[in-house]
């Protein structure tokens, strides 16, 4: 909403101030690019174990350089602080498997340092307890995109959800944040991902796995309808396993799959929907052979003589088989101290 006031005396109009608000809860797709001050201000910044003040620690829109969220902590004790970055109040559908993505990087001393997704009734940290996924220390010192899930059984409704940071101890952290999204992904009561998947790099392409076991939430699966195989980018499948038995092992052999790199995405599904998708590769045909492996010159007992060994590979270089029958060794002999013509034999 936006409301703006107008302003008037015996001489006249006034110039208008306007601001304005959302009224309500979001609910998913949510997208924030946090590139503004207005934007920042919806977020709600938690502290606990510590006293806090404006000079050591903080949530704010930066005065210069990029535009984001940041957060500012110093920490000059041996005790890990714990702050929580709140995002705005949101309903979320029972039963229901949720991505939230975003880019992040940090400049950080000491020891300690942790981030973690987590949710609960409240915007308060007792109440955010329940967790969605650990998020890792972004790499480098350039934004990092980052996502995961957040699996909800039963446990739907509105919720906030919030970035859990353990601060390093004796130290300092400059945490950066941008392009926020929280996404539906799916059903919790969608099959989670096959297991034990074996592509084999043969002049066949054979593909072994176990169908998956459990839900998205980890509990046993109910259902299983079927398991799609996508080779190579295809639009339909090339190959579908039908109704195949939660758990159960299955095997298929790829006539048609090319020579070289074949590239196997695997999806299970039932009714309530696509589980979590895997990808394989195989490569098919003959090989570039690697280096022989194992190679030593042992000298003969009055040292005239040199006998040469070395193993020989049994896989290539992309991990597939290599024609042993048209393998060729060439030896070559170097005198370093020959002229440069001279030294190769």
């Amino acid at each position: 909403h936006t409301y703006t006031v107008k302003m008037k005396n015996s001489y006249g109009l006034g110039a208008d101030a306007s601001a304005t608000a959302f009224v309500g809860i979001y609910t998913p797709p949510f997208e924030d690019a946090l590139d503004t001050r207005e934007s920042i201000n919806k977020y709600t910044f938690k502290v606990q174990g510590f006293e806090d003040d404006a000079l050591n620690s903080g949530m704010h829109f930066p005065a210069w350089g990029d535009p984001c969220l940041e957060v500012d902590h110093n920490n000059q004790t041996a005790e890990n602080h714990e702050m929580w970055v709140v995002f705005p109040w949101m309903e979320f559908e029972n039963e229901t498997v949720y991505k939230i993505s975003f880019e992040r990087k940090q400049m950080t001393w000491g020891d300690g340092l942790s981030y973690e997704i987590v949710y609960g009734d409240s915007p308060e940290p007792e109440a955010l307890t329940s967790k969605a996924f650990d998020v890792p220390n972004p790499e480098g010192w350039d934004y990092n995109p980052f996502e995961g899930l957040m699996i909800l059984t039963n446990d739907g409704g509105r919720k906030y959800v919030a970035l859990h940071i353990t601060a390093p101890t004796n130290g300092y952290l400059y945490y950066y944040m941008r392009n926020l999204k929280i996404e539906r992904q799916g059903s919790s009561l969608a099959p989670d991902v096959v297991t034990d998947l074996v592509a084999t790099s043969d002049l066949t392409s054979k593909l072994t796995m176990k169908a998956p076991a459990t839900d998205y939430a980890g509990r046993p699966l109910a259902e299983l309808d079927k398991i799609e195989v996508y080779r190579n980018g295809s639009t339909l499948p090339v190959y579908t396993f039908e109704s195949p038995e939660p758990g159960a092992s299955l095997e298929w052999i790829d006539e048609n799959a090319i020579l070289g790199t074949n590239s196997y995405f695997i999806v299970p599904s039932n009714s309530h929907g696509r589980g979590n998708a895997v990808l394989v590769k195989s490569f098919i045909g003959f090989d570039e052979p690697v280096m022989p492996a194992g190679i030593a010159i042992t000298p003969s007992a009055d040292n005239q003589t040199a006998t040469i060994t070395w193993q020989r590979q049994k896989r290539g270089v992309n991990g597939g088989v290599l024609n042993e029958d048209e393998m060729t060794f060439t030896l070559v002999k170097f005198h370093p101290e020959a002229a440069p013509e001279e030294q190769i034999e």
